[in-house]
């Protein structure tokens, strides 16, 4: 039970983590003067990442799988769509 409870809370700030960056990207694409509706999607991939609950992402976050052919395998990771 006591790991069960490590993994969610390890999850749960994770995804606070993600949800900071997420943020700050938004932030520095309005500071920058980006047209409004700019959308930049920005990939997070980390082997930690790939085995996490994907239920409770940050808004415009979605956990997504892909074939990455410089190793031959599928990769995958946590896309996020940031729009200014």
């Amino acid at each position: 039970m006591t790991d069960n409870y490590s993994q969610m809370n390890l999850t749960r700030h994770t995804h606070s983590q993600l949800a900071d960056i997420v943020s700050g990207f938004k932030a520095v694409l309005i500071q920058s003067g980006i047209p409004e509706a700019t959308t930049i999607e920005c990939t997070f991939v980390n082997r930690k990442l790939e085995s996490e609950d994907s239920s409770v992402l940050p808004q415009g976050c979605k956990y997504k799988c892909w074939y990455n052919q410089s190793k031959n395998s599928t990769q995958c990771g946590i896309v996020c769509s940031v729009t200014a």
